[in-house]
């Protein structure tokens, strides 16, 4: 499970914490595929790909909502696309913004963590376009403990979001959010997870 100190603190609402392990069988090995898993953390893109039963597709764009095929860095947005009825604020798709992404090695432990939080659509800023309000988080990790490489995915103060103009926009915040706290998200986090840590792709 990842540092709980480079995790925001629960206070409100929902959470969950996601993870998947791999023990390679030398240091040598586990040093090359913390690599590769690390790469495929920071590669947003190919989150879907990745995915061992993909339902989401998760876009890496620029400050100004631009997309952009690099690896993430912080003030860029993931443009998120799910199942179900889109967005309004979102020209159809939820919105985040990477708040962090941060590094960090200790002898025989490394990781990299990527914090997100809901945001408005940055084409054309106004309501938060997540169903999650904007006091959530998520926080996407891959780390390595000796020959144990994890990667984890730890949701945090996750409240629907119905502070939005148009009634249908409130009922689909509402019954989205809902199905995530409830079921969507461990599961879309748990095949992501999966892929990240999977040996072959």
């Amino acid at each position: 499970m990842a540092d709980n100190t480079i995790i925001p603190e629960q206070q409100s609402g929902g959470s969950s914490d996601t993870a998947s392990s791999f023990t390679a069988s030398s240091a040598e090995k586990a040093l090359s595929f913390f690599k590769l898993v690390k790469q495929r953390l920071l590669d947003v893109n190919q989150w879907k790909e990745i995915a061992v039963m993909p339902s989401a597709e998760f876009s890496l764009c620029d400050q100004y909502g631009r997309k952009v095929n690099r690896v993430v860095k912080e003030g860029d947005h993931f443009r998120i696309s799910i199942p179900g009825p889109g967005n309004e604020e979102g020209d159809g798709d939820d919105w985040v913004r990477v708040e962090s992404v941060e590094e960090k090695y200790a002898d025989t432990k490394e990781s990299v963590i990527i914090t997100v939080r809901p945001c408005a659509n940055p084409a054309h800023p106004a309501d938060t376009a997540h169903f999650f309000t904007d006091e959530a988080t998520s926080s996407f990790v891959a780390e390595r403990n000796e020959n144990v490489i994890t990667a984890s995915v730890h949701g945090r103060n996750e409240k629907p979001n119905t502070d939005v103009e148009t009634v249908t926009g409130k009922l689909r915040n509402a019954l989205v959010a809902n199905a995530a706290i409830n079921l969507f998200s461990k599961m879309q986090w748990r095949s992501l997870v999966s892929g990240m840590i999977k040996e072959q792709h």
